[in-house]
Formats: structure tokens, C-alpha cells, sequence
């Protein structure tokens, strides 16, 4: 488990021993656990099943015998081996660098990455990397071997350090339309946000990613941000100059609560609606242990069930 309010690249490599334990699932959409084997649109070597049919899908590849019994356009789908690709949108804005245990937000989601882009690239995955700070994205190539993957997490490390709080950058929608294009079906986009701030575009790319069941998240958010401080007097700090919160008022305890249990509800009403799976994290969580238990427990049920 990471601390502090920065990361450095040596602490992000040396995560990838504990990844070694995380097996990513075929399928993000469904957090299920399969071969390395991807199910992609197209001709493949095997037919995997047939979907509802969506905008930008090949029309030679409709089911007509499903969609003249459903009377809904289905579409094939079909498995074959190739390499599949992993987008990891990892938020490092303002927001993201707070925290009242153990480590700012951001750290806790850079090292999330780390060890999802590890596990990723060692079960012969390709990985990119699309950092969002405050005014602009970092997006990176594919990489294939560590020495690339390093490369990309030095950016993250430098974003620790960003204190650039400059303009109003919508960075989960932009992020998500920059990549949209280039997913295809089995591929696996993965955000890793606070999602405070969640625009209308961001919104509609959760639909068009679950749609395709490429989508997860992970939802980092510290405790005080789930449940308001009591009162009291607390002393904050960014790492290098030191101040106060007073908060002895109970109407405004009251309010900041509201405030917080509105934005909450907001969120999970979203990730419902579009039945995304969500991964919740907090700064002082065993963050390898956390996400071993999320993608590794219906592994388990799985083997069980077959047996």
C-alpha cells in the first residue's frame, strides 16, 4: 500500500510482483474471468454468441434468423485469438490530490493502475495509459514489454506532482472520446476516478463503452467524502505549508453532508442506469488485496460452478 501525497516511478514498478496474483477477466462488462482469448466483432475462429445490434456495428455480421425472431437487429460475435488491448484512464486532477488517510486520492488511483497495467501486460496484454490532469490529457502508445510500461508510469509519477489547477477541462469525457474509436469488442477500458465532476459526455460514453462491455470503475474516494467530519478542528496541509479547518457549526456540518450524499447519489444512480461495474477504494485500503478479491472471488465461483 502506497503513501503519501506523491509516487514516484520506482514505487509504481515495484508494484508488479503483487500483480502477479490478478487475473483480469475476459469480459470487463461482466467481471468474468476467462482465457486470454478475446471476443471481438468480426470474422474469428469461433461464434461466441449474438448481441443487440448498435450504431457502427458491421451490418454483414447480423443474426437474421435471432432478428426475425426477436424483432430487435441482433449482430454476431465471434472469439479469436489475437491480443487484446487495455485502456487505463487514470484521473490525476485537483480533486484527486486530497486525502485524510494515509495518501492523497491520486496516489491510491496511480497505484491502482500500476497494478492493473502489471497484471495486464504480464498475462500478454497490450496497455496504454491515459493520464488527466487539470488542463489537458497524456496519452501514450500501446506498450508491450515493461520497458515501455515504465515509460507510461513515469508520466503518472510526474502528475503526482502537478499542482496546475489552471481552467475548467472536462478530462473523464474528453479522455473516453479520444479512445472510443479504437475499441473493439474485448477490449477493456478501465477508469479510475473520483468522478466528481461528471459531464454529460462522459455520460454518454459510459453507454456507448457498456454497450460494448468494455467498461469498468473505480471509484476512489476518501472517507470523509462518504460520511462529513463531525465538528472539530482539524490542521490540513499539502505536503509543504500547514493550515486549519474549523468546522463547529452543525448547520454546516449539516450541509456539507447533503452536499456529499448529493453528489454520491448522483454517481451511483449513473452507474446503475448503465450497470457498469464499480470498484469502490478509499486512501488506507490494501489496495492489491481489494481488487484481488474483486477479480479473483468469481473466478473462483466459476470453478466451483464447473466442477
Amino acid at each position: 500500500m502506497l503513501t503519501g501525497i506523491e509516487v514516484s516511478t520506482e514505487q509504481l514498478v515495484g508494484l508488479r510482483p503483487r500483480a502477479h496474483s490478478l487475473n483480469l477477466p475476459e469480459y470487463m462488462g461482466a467481471l468474468l474471468v476467462g482465457e486470454t482469448r478475446s471476443a471481438v466483432h468480426g470474422r474469428g475462429m469461433d461464434y461466441e454468441e449474438s448481441r443487440k445490434y448498435t450504431p457502427g456495428d458491421d451490418a454483414r455480421m447480423i443474426d437474421w434468423r435471432v432478428t426475425a425472431r426477436t424483432g430487435t437487429a441482433h449482430t454476431k460475435v465471434f472469439r479469436e485469438d489475437r491480443q487484446r488491448m487495455v485502456y487505463l484512464i487514470v484521473d490525476m486532477s485537483a480533486s484527486m490530490r486530497f486525502g485524510t488517510r494515509t495518501a492523497f486520492k491520486s496516489v491510491v488511483a496511480a497505484e491502482v493502475a500500476s497494478l492493473l497495467a502489471w497484471a495486464a501486460l504480464d498475462q500478454g496484454n497490450l496497455v496504454s495509459i491515459t493520464g488527466i490532469s487539470d488542463s489537458q490529457l497524456h496519452q501514450s502508445q500501446f506498450a508491450s514489454v515493461p520497458r515501455s510500461l515504465t515509460r507510461q508510469l513515469a508520466v503518472l509519477s510526474d502528475l503526482s506532482r502537478n499542482t496546475d489547477t489552471s481552467g475548467a477541462f472536462d478530462g473523464l469525457g474528453e479522455a473516453f472520446a479520444s479512445i472510443a474509436r479504437r475499441v473493439r469488442y474485448g477490449d477493456m477500458v478501465i477508469a479510475i476516478s473520483d468522478f466528481s465532476n461528471l459531464s454529460p459526455l462522459a455520460i454518454r460514453m459510459f453507454d456507448y463503452f457498456c454497450a460494448r462491455r468494455a467498461l469498468s470503475l473505480i471509484w476512489v474516494s476518501d472517507k470523509v467524502e462518504r460520511t462529513a467530519l463531525p465538528s472539530g478542528y482539524y490542521r490540513i496541509t499539502d505536503g509543504t505549508d500547514f493550515g486549519a479547518l474549523s468546522i463547529y457549526s452543525k448547520r454546516r456540518s449539516r450541509n456539507l453532508q447533503r452536499v456529499l450524499d448529493e453528489r454520491n447519489d448522483r454517481f451511483r444512480e449513473v452507474v446503475n442506469a448503465h450497470r457498469a461495474p464499480l470498484i469502490e477504494l478509499s486512501p488506507g485500503d490494501d489496495v492489491s488485496k481489494s481488487l484481488y478479491v474483486a477479480f479473483n472471488s468469481r473466478s473462483r465461483a466459476k470453478r466451483r460452478v464447473i466442477r
